[in-house]
């Protein structure tokens, strides 16, 4: 555990110094040639619309999920109930938490809080599996308003649009001052590089 949490933080470092060096590189870029450096991001700063490439995926396609037949559903329903109950009965009487996480351990109150948390989970589970077959058989107009409500599209799209509209504030202060923004870009490109490099260092040795 160790030995991956040594790994983890030395690649870090090296990525946080390796972004420091490209930011001081920027920043000389637009101290030295401002109009190249600005033109060089105009082409890599393409935008790429989510929505776009997320539209097949938010297209709704109802299927029916309904059991008109009354044999259908009783067959349908029957499993839920009986399939849910023994799964209840197997979950509270067979499955225990196992005697090793017991050795006082933070690690082992940690899987003792996921395997509790997993069997309840499992358990609610069940219990509402037997409720929907209840449903199903004796309820069935009941549970066509709850399929209804539970079918019901909601569009992403819709809530991330704001996410798709680009915004220029800052590029637009670096095309207007790039000697200024390329010189405080360096300044903290440079503060960045002392400290991750030092970090990295003292690691190493």
């Amino acid at each position: 555990m160790a030995a991956l949490r040594e790994i983890f933080v030395s690649t870090l470092l090296i990525t946080l110094l390796l972004g420091s060096l490209t930011g001081l590189a920027v920043g000389l870029g637009l101290v030295f040639r401002s109009q190249g450096t600005i033109r060089f991001f105009a082409t890599v700063n393409r935008w790429i619309s989510s929505r776009v490439a997320l539209k097949p995926l938010e297209v709704p396609r109802p299927l029916e999920q309904r059991i008109p037949e009354a044999k259908r559903r009783w067959i349908a329903g029957s499993i839920f109930t009986v399939g849910g109950a023994f799964a209840s009965v197997l979950i509270l009487d067979k499955i225990s938490v196992p005697a090793k996480v017991f050795v006082g351990s933070r690690a082992s109150v940690i899987s003792l809080l996921f395997f509790d948390a997993a069997r309840w989970f499992l358990l609610i589970a069940c219990v509402a599996a037997v409720a929907m077959g209840i449903m199903l058989i004796f309820f069935p107009a009941a549970w066509t308003r709850f399929e209804a409500h539970a079918n019901r599209w909601y569009s992403t799209r819709q809530i991330v649009a704001q996410g798709d509209v680009m915004h220029y504030p800052l590029d637009r202060w670096v095309e207007a001052s790039p000697r200024p923004a390329g010189t405080l870009i360096a300044i903290l490109s440079m503060v960045a590089i002392v400290a991750f490099g030092s970090l990295l260092y003292t690691r190493i040795l």
